[in-house]
């Protein structure tokens, strides 16, 4: 992505942030696929090496709250298990990602692990 586009993204999220519950639920959405899909690829980050910053990284501001626009535009939608017989609801802007072993993750009660 190039630096213009970026400036472009972080721009339309900051104003649909600031606009809150009254941003369009349609550009929200369009505009947070377009974010969740620079982070997958990694040309975006939330926080970034910074030799300059006391703690060594920068926060990008403008990108948590975009993920903050993804949860707010979102859906609720139901995402259960085992034919439903245990209930996990989540927002349909964040889709589940399918997992395979060769992730080098693992996947335990309660939350996950680098394997």
């Amino acid at each position: 992505m190039s630096e213009t586009a970026t400036s472009q993204l972080a721009n339309d999220i900051e104003r649909l942030y600031q606009q809150g519950a009254s941003a369009d639920k349609s550009e929200s959405r369009s505009v947070f696929a377009q974010l969740r899909e620079e982070l997958s690829a990694g040309r975006v980050r939330a926080a970034e090496p910074d030799a300059s910053a006391p703690t060594g990284w920068r926060v990008n501001t403008w990108v948590k709250q975009g993920i903050l626009v993804g949860f707010r535009c979102g859906d609720l939608v139901d995402v259960s298990v085992d034919g439903g017989r245990w209930f996990f609801g989540d927002k349909d802007t964040l889709p589940l990602k399918k997992m395979t072993t060769a992730m080098g993750v693992r996947v335990v009660p309660g939350g996950s692990r680098k394997a």
